[in-house]
């Protein structure tokens, strides 16, 4: 991801996914992100997940409240002041729920449940599932955001964010058609196809945000899916439309 770096407590509902190796039972560091909705409860990706068998990997922990990973202690000095967060918070996963028709691109919705509560603080928040009412339009600006691959470096330590454009479907759907990728109006959102301005690896499984005039709120209108290759011009990246996977997030919350 090629863009701003956020404040310090900016997006608090960020959630980076740990991995670890199975038979080593030794952590191989951090592979997708998440978006926190419930104190229990992130939501991310199904390809984060799944098939991590074939590769000896197993997710076991999410990490709350980061900002530089490279860092113990975050610290920004701002106006002759030094404001530090608060420790981050690394959870250990309880179990996951993959959306049941999830195949590659399709579906590829999962929502993690923590064996403990998150903490709320000023760095630790979850996010808005969009309401009914909550739609996007073509150029309409959307916010992402993570730790995901930049030009320079496998990965950013520093939380980055990127403003990125709501794509029409029909231009989405035909690019992508030719590249052999079938896509669902109810199901995908697209936005981006801005040079350099897009998600990437490591971002995935990320929010795709918008703040709702009417109250001030933040919404997770997508989660980073796929896309073709990074930051391309005219390839917008697809995310999934959080807003059709409501009443299947709400079933697994409430049942909790």
């Amino acid at each position: 991801m090629d863009g701003e770096v956020t404040a310090i407590d900016e997006f608090p509902w960020m959630a980076l996914l740990e991995y670890k190796n199975i038979t080593a039972e030794k952590s191989v560091g951090f592979g997708c992100s998440g978006t926190l909705i419930s104190k229990r409860h992130v939501l991310t990706t199904a390809h984060c997940i799944k098939e991590l068998e074939q590769r000896k990997l197993e997710l076991f922990s999410v990490r709350l409240g980061e900002y530089n990973i490279s860092s113990e202690e975050d610290c920004v000095e701002m106006f002759g002041f030094r404001d530090c967060t608060d420790p981050p918070q690394d959870i250990a996963v309880e179990k996951w729920f993959v959306y049941a028709k999830h195949n590659k691109h399709i579906h590829d919705v999962a929502l993690i449940q923590l064996k403990e509560n998150a903490q709320y603080n000023d760095f630790v928040r979850p996010i808005c599932l969009p309401s009914t009412n909550d739609t996007e339009e073509v150029g309409q600006i959307l916010v992402i955001a993570g730790w995901g691959r930049t030009e320079k470096e496998n990965m950013s330590p520093v939380k980055l964010k990127v403003n990125v454009p709501v794509v029409s479907f029909t231009d989405c759907y035909e690019k992508y058609r030719i590249a052999n990728t079938i896509l669902n109006q109810t199901q995908h959102l697209c936005a981006g196809s801005v040079l350099g301005k897009d998600a990437c690896s490591g971002d995935s499984g990320g929010p795709l945000m918008t703040l709702r005039k009417t109250d001030g709120r933040w919404i997770v209108m997508g989660i980073i899916s796929t896309g073709n290759s990074c930051g391309l011009p005219d390839w917008p990246g697809i995310y999934m439309r959080v807003a059709y996977y409501r009443e299947w997030i709400y079933g697994h919350i409430k049942n909790k």
